[in-house]
């Protein structure tokens, strides 16, 4: 039987279920947030208050998020002893500000510090230590990528690198902290070389095999 909080939290967010294809923002407590990602059958993230979904992922998303998790491990951290590469089902909670995000890829170079949340009897963790997190945007996910995850991202103590990938033309910028500021890099050319940790990574390589036809009918992601 649901509790009075839970029925709430059901009979107001229920209707978004059915909304994976389009992209919508809404008020939530961070309780309410975890009690419909338990249930959500794609991805929503917590920011500023708002239960987050950016919509259906493109093919382009998607390749290049492949493409990411394959050379940043061949081309860099397989260099790390202790580094790992994962996709967006690992979570990242930026203590700092409370946020809560699912970064296409993640790069932790220690072992993960999880913190615990709990949604009805599950319990669900997510790391707290990134060390590089990318995320792959496009026209209609910039203003999110850029103007509110950027700057949460920064306040996390751990995090050295973020990659902003757009998934419609060769454009990548690279932010990187400097002990109390970061600078930033952007590349627009193919055959330039992304420097992270003392090694290389080709534009190109993260572009492979995606083909430049702007983005799907109904996709913004």
């Amino acid at each position: 039987m649901l509790t009075a909080q839970e029925s709430n939290i059901h009979s107001r967010l229920l209707p978004y279920l059915d909304e994976e294809g389009d992209p919508f923002r809404i008020p939530a407590s961070f309780e309410e947030y975890l009690a419909f990602a338990d249930i959500a059958p794609f991805k929503v993230e917590y920011s500023q208050g708002n239960l987050v979904h950016m919509g259906s992922p493109t093919d382009a998303h998607e390749l290049i998020c492949g493409n990411l998790i394959i050379w940043l491990f061949n081309e860099i951290f397989q260099h790390l002893e202790n580094s790992k590469v994962y996709g967006s089902n690992l979570s990242v909670l930026i203590q700092e500000s409370g946020h809560h995000y699912r970064p296409d890829v993640t790069v932790l170079e220690t072992d993960p510090e999880f913190v615990s949340h709990r949604a009805k009897k599950k319990t669900y963790k997510s790391v707290v230590n990134p060390f590089l997190v990318a995320e792959v945007f496009s026209d209609g996910t910039m203003d999110f990528d850029y103007t509110e995850k950027l700057p949460n991202y920064k306040l996390c103590p751990t995090l050295n690198y973020i990659l902003l990938v757009h998934q419609h033309k060769p454009f990548v910028t690279l932010y990187q902290r400097e002990q109390d500021f970061w600078k930033s890099q952007e590349y627009n050319q193919l055959d330039q070389m992304i420097q992270i940790g003392g090694h290389e990574l080709a534009l190109g390589k993260i572009y492979q095999k995606v083909k430049f036809l702007g983005k799907s009918p109904g996709s913004t992601k």
